[in-house]
């Protein structure tokens, strides 16, 4: 049994410019590990017992405490942490903002295959 938060999460608005999702959450109500299930099952219509738990894919108590704010309040500047989850590029921004954007369509370096010369 988990001793997380059960506060209602808000639900994901998407971006059609960036085909992204997006999130705003305050950690002090409610983490990053908390927010980022939910939001997939709202996202995809996931149910519960259908999506693999956070845990398999990054430590939800690691997570939670990167974007905990400092010691005198602060929020910490300058932070993210990406990672694939459930079909979704999630990135966790610093300042409260959680972004999901399908794998599929998210761009990324292609290694090259070209030789040079010789």
């Amino acid at each position: 049994m988990s001793d997380r938060p059960t506060t209602e999460v808000a639900s994901p608005e998407y971006d059609p410019d960036t085909k992204t999702y997006c999130v705003d959450y305050d950690h002090e109500s409610v983490p990053p590990s908390v927010v980022i299930p939910a939001a997939i099952r709202d996202i995809t219509g996931t149910e519960r017992t259908e999506l693999d738990p956070l845990y398999w894919t990054v430590d939800g108590d690691a997570l939670d405490e990167l974007f905990q704010p400092a010691v005198e309040g602060d929020v910490r500047a300058n932070g993210k942490v990406a990672f694939s989850y459930h079909g979704y590029e999630v990135t966790v921004f610093e300042r409260g903002r959680i972004e999901f954007r399908r794998d599929d369509e998210t761009e990324r370096p292609r290694a090259s295959t070209e030789s040079n010369g010789g």
